[in-house]
């Protein structure tokens, strides 16, 4: 009985050493919003932008979205709350590593639930009336 209960703690206390903790630096391994896409990391300044502000209780950051439907790599690890367009004209979708999703239209101020650190982004025209959200559509199958 004793051998049983100690081959099992030793079992657990092995596979604990071995796993793997979660950090921001775990984080670009296990997202990957498609197989087909590739993340964008630098700019495109020829085009329109928006700007995005994204809030956490531990502070805030900026980063600026080209309106062309590319996805963009959010590198920062803020956990966000909160995620407001500053300016620029176009629709914007943010995805979480969480599978959070948080659409922007216009200037607009939208919260994040469950507060969570942010993946990618990715901003296009403004769509007609009726039409789906390609950046959302994309992901969705």
């Amino acid at each position: 009985m004793q051998f049983l209960a100690l081959s099992t703690l030793l079992t657990f206390l092995l596979g604990l050493a071995h796993s793997a903790p979660i950090n921001g630096t775990s984080y670009p391994e296990t997202v990957n919003p498609t197989p087909t896409s590739t993340m964008h990391s630098r700019h495109n300044y020829d085009t329109p932008s928006v700007s995005i502000t994204f809030y956490g209780a531990s502070g805030s950051f900026q980063q600026t979205f080209p309106v062309d439907g590319a996805i963009y790599e959010i590198t920062n690890e803020l956990t966000i709350s909160r995620i407001v367009a500053d300016s620029g004209s176009g629709v914007c979708v943010i995805n979480g590593y969480h599978n959070s999703y948080t659409r922007l239209e216009g200037p607009c101020d939208e919260k994040v639930y469950p507060a969570q650190v942010q993946a990618w982004g990715a901003c296009y025209t403004a769509l007609a009336e009726g039409q789906g959200d390609p950046a959302y559509d994309e992901f969705s199958t």
